[in-house]
């Protein structure tokens, strides 16, 4: 009976010390459907190996210029049904719905909405918001000019990680989705800022099974298909009302016009008539609003890099190239002003840091991993006891 009851106290201290050491993953996104495009494959491998994952959504989707411009938009409707598609593709995938946070940011340049004071608010309120999840790793979307909500949300969660110290402590790593040249691919090396070979890009591993996951967490995004073969879908989870965590509702959102015409620009559209066969080896097969879905937004597995250093006054491209590159909100640099103004309310001098001062991949491997290691050392005995009782 003694030899029970150690077992079950070992068993015990065992299972804490796995959920102790396992990761806090936080991934920030700008629109509905972005944090599976660019970091999907991370976000399903993050659960399976135990981690707790935490999504942070920076806008709800629901554009007021939509609402202004279409009559027969309900913009309230459209907010719940981008977030019930949120919650399904995180389902899917395991992460629970109370693990979502909706920042409800108006979509289509919500950085003109935040602009002096108030982002400096915004950076407040989210230097804040991550220190409650206490991460161990972060991933956040690429500077890459290609969607001014992205870059956005980009560089409020570097101010918010330098105020309250976690760029310093935290493994930070973005994901590229798209920009002014490529759609699904990075900015060509001879025209990036960046050094490739410092900050090289990495195609995440993925099993075929997680292939397949990461394209029906997709498939979830019927509201974004612009190829017309889910007019008559009905939208993941509809109802009248979001359980998740909303800090506060601004309503705006990534418009299917905006992509329609990216994709027209670039000439790049869905298969049309595809058959609705799966890509890959499995049961079923993707009906053609699937199919359309994944030909549009799967780029393949994630593309990661580490978190470089850049100069938020202009865009990521050698010799300010692509300023005046790009669609919509990019028709002007109002985005680089407003930036340029903030730091000097931060008191921040371009570059906010070097590779010299703590963004180099050499100090930047975080505190996690040394904790990880102190807490297996310090379980060790466990372990050494659990095997005598069960000799």
């Amino acid at each position: 009976m003694k030899r029970i009851l150690i077992l079950a106290a070992l068993i015990f201290f065992v299972y804490n010390a796995h959920s102790v050491i396992a990761d806090n993953v936080l991934i920030i996104s700008a629109h509905p459907d972005d944090e599976t495009i660019g970091a999907g494959g991370k976000i399903i491998q993050s659960v399976k190996n135990g981690d707790v994952l935490r999504l942070i959504m920076m806008t709800d989707g629901a554009p007021d210029e939509r609402f202004d411009e279409d009559p027969c938009y309900d913009e309230e409707e459209y907010r719940l049904t981008r977030a019930n598609e949120t919650i399904a593709a995180m389902a899917l995938a395991g992460v629970p719905e109370e693990n979502i946070t909706f920042l409800g940011y108006d979509d289509w340049g919500f950085v003109f909405d935040v602009q002096g004071e108030s982002m400096v608010d915004t950076i407040n309120n989210m230097s804040e918001l991550m220190m409650e999840f206490e991460p161990d790793e972060i991933y956040i979307h690429a500077y890459e000019h290609g969607n001014i909500d992205h870059d956005t949300a980009h560089y409020i969660t570097v101010r918010a990680m330098e105020k309250n110290g976690l760029m310093k402590s935290v493994p930070v790593f973005e994901y590229v989705e798209y920009n002014p040249f490529f759609w699904g691919e990075p900015i060509p090396e001879e025209v990036c800022s960046i050094d490739s070979d410092y900050y090289p890009i990495t195609y995440l591993e993925m099993s075929n099974e997680e292939v397949l996951l990461k394209k029906q967490m997709l498939t979830q995004y019927k509201s974004q298909d612009i190829s017309g073969f889910c007019q008559n879908e009905t939208p993941a989870i509809p109802g009248p009302e979001i359980t998740g965590d909303i800090i506060s509702i601004n309503m705006g959102w990534t418009p299917l016009t905006e992509a329609g015409k990216y994709l027209s620009q670039y000439g790049r559209r869905p298969a049309a008539g595809s058959g609705g066969q799966l890509s890959l080896s499995g049961p079923g097969s993707w009906t053609d609003c699937e199919q359309a879905l994944i030909d549009t937004y799967y780029f393949g597995p994630d593309m990661i890099r580490p978190l470089p250093s850049y100069d938020y006054t202009k865009s990521p491209c050698k010799g300010n190239s692509c300023t005046w590159l790009g669609t919509g909100s990019w028709k002007n640099n109002d985005f680089y002003r407003i930036i340029s103004e903030t730091d000097i309310l931060l008191g921040i001098k371009q570059p906010a840091y070097s590779v010299d001062e703590g963004q180099g991949e050499d100090d930047r491997t975080g505190l996690g991993s040394i904790t990880r290691i102190f807490l297996l050392s310090l379980f060790a005995p466990f372990y050494n006891t659990l095997f005598w009782v069960l000799a």
